[in-house]
């Protein structure tokens, strides 16, 4: 009898304060779903508008180029929320070709595909997970590893270098982008069909490199001058060095003669 007493009285005391910290529970998780689903909706729009006044800004310095890049951003865009894996074949087809530029201006394109567009949608895909609540969005041994990884870099920059700022680039565009081009391919689960679309891309980069390392050795004038260099005997194709055009060809050529054994077409 005692301890109903005890338990009926705790629950009157209590019950309506427990009951509110509930509802205000459930009235902050409801708020948080619907500011991320609006954040989600408003994302394209506000790009766009960001990306209107920056074209025109390049147009009033007479930046053609630039801006004609920069206004392909928005369909771009729009094809990354609706096929996320379609930046991972873009940044494959464009990224060996502008890694070595003539000028600063032309350098901006490097930076859009390089080291703003797998990032920018890895943050897309992630924030469509979350809206969804999906439960792929759980990290494994793989992604704490990777982190780690990171974190060792970056310790070790800015322990061994007064002016660090030229290595976290180096950091940035040979660990943190391909890091989040793994991420883009895991949370994205790309199939059969995205890899016949894949094929074709590799093909033509594989045979453009060799087409440009040829030329840079038997006809140099052909070529833009910062393709048509080489160091010592090897080739570089129109990559910074040597290891990056050996790992290139041979992880691209792979892939394709893997598909071939598997009867893999892509026409």
């Amino acid at each position: 009898m005692l301890a109903q007493r005890l338990s009926s009285t705790l629950k009157s005391h209590f019950g309506g304060t427990l009951n509110d910290f509930s509802q205000l529970a459930r009235h902050k998780k409801g708020r948080f779903l619907w500011l991320m689903r609006n954040i989600e909706k408003s994302l394209p729009l506000l790009f766009g508008v960001a990306l209107g006044i920056m074209v025109a800004l390049l147009i009033a310095k007479e930046l053609w180029y630039i801006a004609t890049a920069t206004a392909l951003l928005i369909p771009v865009t729009i094809l990354f929320s609706r096929y996320p894996f379609g930046a991972i074949m873009i940044w494959l087809l464009l990224a060996p070709f502008v890694q070595v530029t003539a000028t600063s201006e032309i350098r901006t394109v490097f930076w859009m595909v390089q080291r703003a567009m797998i990032p920018a949608a890895l943050i897309m895909v992630l924030a469509k997970l979350v809206v969804k609540r999906s439960s792929t969005l759980k990290l494994g041994r793989s992604d704490f590893a990777m982190m780690f990884s990171m974190g060792l870099l970056l310790i070790s920059v800015y322990a061994n270098y007064e002016a660090p700022m030229s290595m976290l680039y180096q950091v940035y565009d040979r660990f943190f982008v391909p890091f989040c081009a793994y991420w883009l391919i895991r949370y994205t689960t790309p199939g059969e069909e995205d890899l016949k679309r894949l094929l074709p891309i590799l093909f033509v980069i594989v045979i453009a490199e060799c087409v440009i390392a040829n030329l840079a050795w038997f006809a140099p004038e052909l070529l833009p001058s910062y393709w048509s260099k080489y160091e010592g005997a090897r080739a570089t194709g129109s990559l910074r060095g040597y290891s990056g055009y050996t790992i290139a060809l041979v992880s691209y050529g792979l892939l394709l003669f893997q598909a071939d054994l598997n009867r893999i077409s892509f026409y």
